[in-house]
């Protein structure tokens, strides 16, 4: 369906790959596969850089870096443009260019979706948010809408954020995308991808997502943690509170769209989650769902936080800012609190709302291709000078 992509360097299953498959060592291949790569990490971090800055930052000869970039702005990935360095006096600097590549990032349940055009930048240019009744007629339309904006030779792939498995409608999907590569993860590792620093700044953090299941993504020393299976941040039925029932009963918008639905009869529940409080009366039942879902997500985090002390707590979900924000404050109102229960550690940081609170999995998605194809990989940390 779609062409595929122009200039795109190695994947990271086979830079990762020695040579032959298998044996240990890297190719040359690979080599400058990785080097790309960690130039591309370099001036993602800093910026700009001259060839000069670059071979101190990569711990490589001048000579060498002239070829990286050469081939890396062959490929579009790099664009040059002029520093002055004084009076008469310039070099060429070297930074990302955002049209370089892209990649489709797909969050898909069962009867809904949610697509997202992801630059080589990690910027979200776009989101289409859509019913499914049938996976490939609803999901191809929305594919090629996204795309329709762009040079679709600079289209590096598809990700696929799910955790309803893998079915023989996705496995269709999957075929009707190739030869681009499509990458799947489970929604708690796309989420983990979506708030992880850059692999310049190793960190731990977890974050929380809020939608007909609650699922938390963990970031582990700067990795995407995944679990067996991916199923590790499967939070949803942990029983928290004096009450002891799921945080999925209580704390996911499925609970919430039963409180409203049982207060207001014949609501529906909108495509667009800021709409939630369009309708007259749905703000009263948030305010009353907000303190009891808080109360029960804090113990949750807590639970979380003893195990990874984390260096950072973030919420997010398919719920409008001001409903995030209210959790958020009424989160760490509590945390702060003398009622707690369990009481929560010393290192627990502050709760904050999430950069990415409701499109978080499918730019994800979206990130997870570019880190295949071309970007450094997040758990293949590189610092640098």
């Amino acid at each position: 369906m779609l062409p595929a992509s122009r200039g795109r360097l190695v994947r990271q299953s086979e830079a990762a790959a020695g040579p032959q498959g298998g044996a240990p060592g890297l190719g040359s291949r690979q080599i400058a596969d990785r080097n790309g790569r960690v130039a591309l990490e370099c001036v993602r971090l800093a910026g700009p850089l001259t060839r000069a800055e670059l071979a101190e930052a990569m711990a490589l000869s001048v000579p060498a870096v002239t070829g990286i970039t050469r081939r890396l702005e062959e490929t579009g990935l790099l664009k040059s443009g002029q520093r002055s360095l004084g009076p008469g006096r310039t070099a060429l600097e070297y930074g990302l260019d955002p049209d370089g590549a892209f990649a489709i990032g797909l969050r898909l349940r069962r009867d809904r979706g949610e697509a997202a055009l992801v630059d080589l930048a990690g910027t979200v240019r776009d989101v289409r948010r859509f019913q499914i009744a049938d996976l490939l007629a609803d999901t191809l339309p929305v594919i090629d809408s996204l795309v329709s904006g762009i040079d679709r030779a600079r289209l590096a792939g598809f990700g696929l954020a799910t955790d309803d498995g893998i079915s023989a409608d996705l496995l269709a999907l999957r075929q009707e995308l190739d030869p681009l590569p499509v990458i799947t993860e489970s929604e708690t590792v796309a989420l983990a991808l979506a708030e992880a620093p850059s692999s310049g700044a190793p960190d731990s953090l977890v974050v929380v997502t809020i939608g007909r299941r609650v699922r938390a993504g963990l970031v582990l020393g700067g990795a995407a943690f995944g679990g067996v299976n991916g199923r590790a941040g499967r939070i949803g039925r942990m029983r928290t509170g004096a009450d002891r029932v799921t945080l999925d009963s209580v704390a996911s918008t499925t609970s919430l769209a039963e409180r409203i639905g049982a207060a207001l009869p014949g609501w529906r529940s909108p495509t667009e989650p800021a709409d939630l409080l369009a309708t007259d009366g749905v703000a009263e039942v948030v305010a009353c769902w907000t303190p009891v879902a808080a109360t029960h997500l804090l113990d949750a985090v807590v639970a979380l936080a003893g195990f990874t002390a984390p260096g950072r707590v973030l919420i997010g979900g398919d719920l409008p800012d001001a409903v995030i924000d209210e959790l958020v404050s009424l989160m760490e109102a509590e945390r702060r609190g003398a009622k707690n229960r369990p009481v929560p550690p010393p290192w627990l940081p502050r709760i904050q709302r999430a950069e990415h609170p409701r499109i978080g999995a499918a730019r994800g998605a979206g990130l997870s291709v570019l880190y295949e194809t071309v970007l450094l990989h997040p758990n293949q940390a590189y610092a640098a000078t």
